[in-house]
């Protein structure tokens, strides 16, 4: 089964601040799962390829699940 992270989680791994991790996500850069507005839960496997990939997207392409 998928783990699916929480933003403090996430940043605990990328060793930022929980508010970076919102802002990054935010602006689309960082691989999410909206479940609320406001609320997001990312994909541990696309936060991994994301970092495997070198950190960064193109502004709008957040979909955990590509």
């Amino acid at each position: 089964m998928e783990k699916i992270l929480q933003a403090k989680e996430v940043g605990e791994w990328l060793n930022i601040d929980v508010q970076r991790v919102y802002e990054i996500t935010r602006r689309g850069l960082l691989p999410h799962i909206k479940i609320a507005d406001r609320q997001y839960r990312y994909s541990q496997s696309a936060i991994q390829k994301w970092i495997d990939e070198g950190g960064t997207q193109k502004e709008g392409e957040h979909d955990a699940t590509n």
